[in-house]
């Protein structure tokens, strides 16, 4: 097989990850993408950018989930914008995660999801267009503290 059929230069590299050269030779710098020099030249294996490519694509996807499952979780539990929201783990098919309220009190959220769809608008590029819906259903609301086998706190209402 030819050298340019599994290799790509730094410039094309850039192109196929839409960033820049010089984001590559940091990224080069950093050790997050190995190369190979052949004949004087600087190339990253094919393979290593479609993984390099796809991780980026899963990163990005589960931020969007992620912020489209806080939002969720703040409207069908009553939760402030100053209520800190983490995901936290995952409990055999529920999510798990952790709610940080504004007076330092934490609490360990489980759920299950009945609805979760997903729908673009045809001739919009993703991710405009795109939209996301979650609605959660099993709902566990259990104290952190507690669940972790220390004292509850009390959680007071202002």
């Amino acid at each position: 097989m030819a050298i340019k059929n599994m290799y790509y230069t730094i410039s094309e590299a850039a192109e196929e990850l839409d960033t820049s050269r010089q984001t590559i030779y940091r990224w080069i710098a950093n050790n997050k993408i190995p190369t190979e020099k052949i004949g004087g030249v600087v190339l990253i294996e094919k393979t290593v950018v479609d993984k390099y490519a796809e991780d980026r694509f899963m990163e990005s996807m589960m931020g969007m989930f992620d912020r489209i499952a806080f939002d969720a979780l703040r409207q069908q539990l009553g939760y402030t914008d100053k209520d800190h929201i983490e995901r936290f783990d995952n409990e055999g098919e529920k999510l798990v995660f952790l709610v940080t309220h504004e007076d330092g009190t934490k609490e360990k959220v489980l759920v299950g999801y009945a609805e979760f769809s997903m729908a673009g608008s045809p001739g919009k590029p993703f991710p405009e267009g795109f939209k996301m819906k979650i609605k959660f259903t099993d709902i566990t609301r259990e104290d952190y503290a507690q669940s972790r086998g220390k004292k509850k706190k009390k959680r007071s209402k202002s």
